[in-house]
């Protein structure tokens, strides 16, 4: 998602695929002590991008605790 508007509190976010997938995905959230709480969600009509670099940060961070789970053993 990235932020495409904001009007007083709420930011209104749409998904970075809008155009090229045709996607509906967004979200409103309402900014609320420094914290975004959501107000609104829509699903995306496509799969994650199991490319983007967030996903590749879990999967490393999952490795490096089973490796350090099997030295232990």
């Amino acid at each position: 998602m990235v932020k495409d508007k904001s009007l007083k509190a709420n930011y209104y976010w749409c998904c970075k695929s809008r155009k090229s997938l045709n996607c509906n995905g967004q979200a409103i959230t309402r900014l609320s002590n420094g914290q975004h709480i959501f107000t609104k969600f829509v699903n995306h009509n496509h799969s994650p991008n199991t490319s983007a670099v967030s996903v590749l940060k879990i999967i490393d961070v999952k490795m490096q605790v089973r490796n350090t789970k099997k030295s232990k053993e």
